[in-house]
């Protein structure tokens, strides 16, 4: 079996707002120059080419068990373009656990992206399950993701 599919699936929950649309990630992948790299590394020909998809995706995505259909319609761009060049403002105490001595001034730049999006219209109110499984964009890149939602009234 490929080590991949040993992953465990990621379940999480949270409430979110009525009238609130949702716009998230099925995979993705991104690539953040830190300032300190040299200099040709912070082009955006390097910055493009480290921030692409490589590997053709599949992703299945359900909404209370009703299956999304063509997924990988909804790949950054309509021909599958990347983001436009963004730069990365960190606060203090950031997920990456990076600080100034890493990360001068906290701050990646140049940075990109591509990847495969989902975006919702806003659900009715009550408990609503989004499930999605996708791999590839990066070689070994699997997800299995089942978010529970409660959608306040």
């Amino acid at each position: 079996m490929p080590e991949r599919l040993a992953l465990k699936p990621v379940v999480r929950t949270c409430s979110i707002p009525a009238g609130k649309s949702l716009f998230f990630p099925l995979i993705n992948h991104a690539y953040f120059a830190f300032l300190s790299d040299p200099s040709d590394q912070r082009t955006e020909a390097f910055v493009r080419s480290q921030g692409s998809c490589t590997v053709p995706a599949q992703i299945s995505v359900s909404i209370d068990d009703f299956k999304v259909p063509q997924p990988l319609r909804f790949f950054t761009g309509p021909s599958g373009s990347q983001s436009p060049i963004f730069n990365v403002q960190l606060p203090p105490n950031n997920v990456f656990g990076l600080d100034t001595s890493t990360a001068p001034d906290l701050a990646l730049s140049p940075s990109a992206e591509q990847g495969y999006y989902l975006f919702l219209n806003s659900l009715s109110p009550g408990k609503h399950t989004i499930r999605w499984v996708a791999s590839g964009c990066t070689p070994g890149n699997f997800q299995d993701i089942t978010y529970s939602l409660t959608v306040g009234g």
